[in-house]
């Protein structure tokens, strides 16, 4: 069994801590649920690995790689979905009234979008930008999308874009594109095969490695006394979208050491999975963590 004394990450330079000061702390507006490597987060111009379990807060950035996925859990009883080279923004601290202002913006990539339908007229929806030119308030069901383009799988939507454009989705499986300049226009009927691809290439990839939020397997990447280098380490491989961490571990009588480690896979067969890609990363001689007791 892993013994760890200490609980607690050390938190390299160039990696922000999740949690922040609680003056003036942005609103949390997401949790990450599932992340399949490489995937960031930027948050006051500082780039790193997202970790499962993590919150999300207001004006965070996300981006996947090309081999990258993210599920989130939004309020509402919300859920995200990104496919690989995926990026949204969510609304900067005092810009995301629910309601009023788009939750997020879809920059690139495919997104996945399902809340439950609101019942009454005048209750607000959940707005999203796509790509900064058109806004679309989804009153509940699952819409798939990209920043330029928006499909209805069930459930109701309106687009508003530039000239007063606009258009109205209440029937499953028809889709709206957005020109360049931001008019809307009107929703036509999405080829089943197509939507089916759309929905699956955000979906997780079966067979990948992936970090859960109530993921107990970790792998240890390095370990040492040595605390400079392998927060060097951890650096390099959180800018490769990597979720690194490093832990003290203290043991009676002995010199207290350091472990890098990427933690949270969902099952000891991901994470001996992940030992390949380990070394890819510089680890020498990675191991599968014991789960804590």
């Amino acid at each position: 069994m892993r013994t760890l004394a200490v609980v607690l990450a050390v938190v390299a330079s160039c990696v922000f801590s999740p949690l922040h000061a609680q003056a003036g702390r942005p609103p949390i507006v997401g949790k990450v649920d599932l992340v399949q490597v490489p995937v960031w987060v930027e948050r006051g111009g500082i780039r790193a690995g997202v970790k499962a379990g993590w919150a999300i807060y207001a004006g965070d950035r996300l981006f996947t790689g090309a081999e990258g996925r993210l599920q989130l859990s939004l309020p509402g009883d919300g859920k995200l979905k990104l496919s690989g080279n995926a990026e949204i923004a969510f609304a900067a601290p005092g810009n995301n009234t629910v309601g009023d202002t788009p939750l997020f913006d879809v920059r690139s990539g495919v997104f996945q979008f399902t809340a439950p339908v609101v019942e009454r007229a005048d209750s607000p929806g959940t707005l999203v930008t796509l790509n900064g030119v058109a806004t679309a308030n989804i009153r509940g069901g699952q819409v798939v999308g990209k920043e330029d383009t928006l499909c209805l799988v069930d459930g109701a939507a309106t687009i508003s874009g530039a000239g007063q454009s606009s258009a109205i989705m209440n029937r499953p499986q028809t889709v709206v594109n957005i020109t360049p300049a931001g008019k809307v226009l009107a929703p036509i009927t999405m080829p089943p095969e197509r939507l089916a691809q759309w929905v699956s290439s955000a979906q997780a990839v079966s067979g990948r490695p992936a970090l859960h939020a109530e993921g107990t397997w970790d792998v240890s990447l390095n370990s040492g006394y040595n605390l400079k280098e392998l927060e060097t380490m951890a650096c390099r491989i959180q800018k490769r979208g990597f979720p690194s961490e490093i832990y003290p571990v203290r043991e009676p009588g002995k010199q207290v050491w350091y472990r890098v480690v990427v933690r949270r896979f969902g099952s000891k067969a991901e994470a001996v999975q992940f030992l390949g890609t380990a070394r890819d990363l510089g680890a020498k001689e990675p191991w599968v963590l014991l789960p804590q007791s």
